[in-house]
């Protein structure tokens, strides 16, 4: 039984583990080949990347070289040219050209050796100045001077004028001796004409490669065989230029053999390179080189029908000249495409997936033989573990268990094993001790709950009595709350009532003061006008006496006239004063006293403001100055206006000039299409910082004790937010003055 038991429990788990472990590891086995296998691809990948970043950078500097060689004719030729120390080019001319029969001019005996000197050429049509002779002389030194260096890499070096004369350093064709002379050499076609001229003119043949070059850059030809040279050449030709304008052309013409076979020969290994031009020609491609030579150069990548090539056109004809690394569309093989700028060709490297799949997959195949062989140990060593430390160890348990069923108490397990199972062997023989104490534990335990729960049920009465009296307790509180709130409605109502009282109240005090100036003002004028009615019935009393005593002379009748006269004007002046005083007090308590919107222009209104607070200004030295266009037109409230602008002054004369005999207070005021600002400042003593935050608070006063109430600056406020619709700040230094700055809108 016991071995049934123990194999039945190791096959069992073994059987339950087995799928689980055997897919983990199978899992990560196969991810981590697919890892290897991807790495091992990017690798390769980017291994050929850099294979075509270093040949076409190796492959770039013959064409940048042959740039730079035309680049370095032109700036040697305009320092000859333009020389100060000038050889005599007519003599040197003589000694290099002669007169051939044929009417045109070629090298003379003693430069004659063309392996060794240039070759040069005028054609008979052309005149020989003493300017081209010096053209001619110079193309020749530069031809013999560079061509030889340049020689190795560059099958000629070659100078065009546009007179139709060249110089041409060709030790291998000695093409200007057995040159026609009906041949224009200006209309050839490594004769540099701009790119737009070239397109035209070879309408059949591939064009220069101008790509996006400007006209003043170096030009190259399509590829094309020279027969005479017997090798593939491509030419890189540039305008030749004196005082900003063309004189003629400078021309390379590059070897391509070498890097035709560069290009098929050299390769990343497994893979192939081909090159072709922006026009869609085919440059080098493997097995199509002869068909290449029967074209002259010319070979359309239409005309091939390969699907690699036509595919790499398309991409540079939809992507441009940018770098490209791409699958083809078949998924056969991986392309880097790269770009030779100068002749504007396409360098590209294809490589096989099959290749690159192949070499992954031996990179990577390792990965596979060590998973199975990690699998067959792992299983192995699971059911050894099952069967060896878990089996037996249970059927021990399963015999302890059945013991105490039977009630033997006297059961003995392993308990020394430093293991889970160990810690279950000590918890079984412990849980055997438990038992026997809980046993007689529960039986305490339910006599103890029972004199609980008879407390609880106790403390829960007591419980409901509390809350009853905290409910009873809560309901006193509540009402008690609700009456003080309703007193405290009603005070604070009181209190607002009471501002209100204290806001009219100021307003009536203001108003008052107006009453009070004006009444003395229109007091003065009218006592002129009593005392002079007087004088003249005093005068008319004397005149009346003479009369009647018939001692009237002409000259007391005429005097009377000029003193009633002069009477008269005195009192038409004073009357029209009083007159004046009494509307501008009119219209303005009538502002002040109601609150009715109107139309009105601002300045003359303020100076009527103004007129009302002449009384307590003439007291003192104080002037106020107003800044203000004439044509302001307000539609608002003046009254409210009145009593801002008199609160400020007052505000001034009480609290800012209080140590000031003399103080100057400002109105400047501005507007724009829909608003009106008013700055008002003054010179005076100014305000503390604290002051300022609390200007505006009502019973807010410097003047506590002296007669000020701490409601006109709150009545300022209340008039701008409220009445006039606008806002006010304060910003005051102490001993700098103060100054309101006040924005309301035109149309309140």
């Amino acid at each position: 039984m016991s071995a049934k038991i123990g194999n039945t429990l190791a096959r069992r788990a073994l059987w339950i583990f087995t799928p689980l472990i055997s897919l983990t590891i199978i899992a990560g086995v196969l991810l981590l080949f697919e890892h290897f296998f991807l790495s091992a691809q990017s690798l390769y990948l980017e291994q050929v990347a850099l294979y075509a970043k270093e040949r076409i950078a190796r492959e770039r500097v013959h064409f940048q070289l042959a740039e730079s060689h035309l680049n370095k004719i032109q700036d040697s030729f305009i320092q000859r040219f333009n020389a100060l120390d000038q050889p005599d080019y007519n003599a040197r001319f003589q000694q290099l050209m002669q007169l051939e029969e044929d009417g045109s001019w070629r090298n003379a005996v003693a430069y004659n050796d063309l392996n060794e000197y240039s070759g040069n050429y005028i054609d008979d049509d052309t005149q020989v100045t003493d300017e081209l002779k010096k053209k001619m002389v110079i193309f020749s030194d530069l031809t013999n001077q560079f061509g030889p260096g340049w020689h190795k890499e560059f099958s000629n070096l070659f100078i065009i004028g546009q007179e139709n004369f060249i110089s041409v350093y060709w030790p291998e064709v000695h093409w200007t001796r057995f040159l026609d002379t009906g041949v224009d050499l200006t209309e050839q076609k490594n004769y540099y004409h701009g790119h737009h001229t070239q397109i035209q003119s070879q309408p059949e043949k591939e064009s220069l490669n101008v790509g996006h070059k400007s006209d003043d850059k170096a030009e190259w030809t399509g590829v094309y065989y020279d027969n005479v040279a017997s090798k593939w050449l491509v030419s890189s030709i540039a305008p030749l230029k004196l005082n900003q304008q063309q004189i003629g052309t400078i021309g390379h013409d590059l070897y391509l053999n070498e890097m035709f076979q560069r290009t098929l020969n050299e390769s990343y290994p497994g893979a192939f390179n081909f090159l072709f031009s922006h026009t869609g020609k085919v440059i080098v491609y493997p097995g199509l080189m002869e068909q290449l030579f029967i074209a002259e150069g010319q070979l359309d990548i239409q005309a091939v029908d390969l699907p690699l090539l036509t595919e790499a056109y398309d991409r540079v004809k939809t992507f441009g000249h940018s770098w490209h690394e791409y699958r083809s569309d078949r998924g056969d093989y991986f392309v880097v495409l790269s770009h030779l700028p100068e002749p504007d060709w396409f360098f590209a490297t294809a490589y096989p997936m099959q290749e690159l799949t192949a070499k992954a997959w031996k990179e990577a195949q390792l990965v596979l033989y060590l998973g199975a062989f990690l699998l067959a140990i792992t299983l192995g060593m699971v059911y050894w573990l099952l069967h060896w430390q878990v089996g037996k160890p249970l059927q021990q348990f399963i015999f302890a268990t059945h013991g105490i069923a039977q009630g033997d108490r006297n059961i003995y397990l392993d308990d020394d094993r430093d293991d889970e199972l160990g810690n279950l062997a000590t918890s079984f023989l412990k849980m055997q001790k438990a038992i026997r104490a809980q046993t007689s534990q529960l039986t305490r335990e339910i006599h103890e709950k029972n004199l609980a729960q008879q407390q609880l049920e106790k403390a829960h009465h007591e419980l409901q009595e509390i809350n009853d009296q905290l409910e009873l307790r809560v309901l006193q509180r509540t009402e008690s709350l609700k009456l003080a709130n309703d007193e405290l409605s009603a005070a604070m109502q009181q209190l607002k009532d009471t501002q209100v009282q204290l806001v009219e109240a100021e307003k009536m005090s203001s108003l008052g003061s107006l009453v009070a100036g004006v009444a003395h003002e229109i007091n003065t004028p009218v006592g002129i006008c009593l005392t002079a009615a007087s004088s003249m019935q005093d005068d008319l009393k004397a005149l009346q006496k003479k009369y009647q005593n018939k001692a009237m002379t002409e000259t007391d009748f005429s005097g009377y006239l000029a003193r009633t006269d002069d009477t008269l004007q005195i009192m038409m002046t004073n009357n029209r004063r009083a007159s004046e005083l009494i509307r501008s007090f009119k219209q303005v308590a009538v502002d002040q006293s109601s609150e009715e919107r109107r139309q009105f222009i601002l300045k003359p209104y303020i100076d009527e403001v103004l007129l009302s607070l002449r009384p307590n200004l003439k007291k003192t030295r104080h002037k106020v100055s107003v800044h203000c266009e004439d044509d302001i037109v307000l539609d608002s409230y003046p009254g409210a206006l009145f009593q801002v602008l008199t609160n400020l002054i007052m505000n001034s004369l009480i609290h800012g000039f209080d140590e000031h005999e003399q103080g100057e207070i400002s109105l400047d005021i501005h507007h724009n299409e829909h608003e009106l600002t008013l700055i008002y400042s003054d010179n005076g003593k100014g305000m503390s910082e604290d002051a300022v935050q609390k200007v505006f608070e009502p019973f807010y006063t410097t003047k506590r004790g002296e007669g000020g109430s701490g409601l006109g600056a709150h009545l300022i406020y209340n008039l701008v937010s409220q009445t006039l619709g606008g806002s006010i700040r304060c910003e005051s230094t102490p001993g700098e003055g103060a100054c309101f700055m006040i924005s309301v809108p035109l149309v309140a």
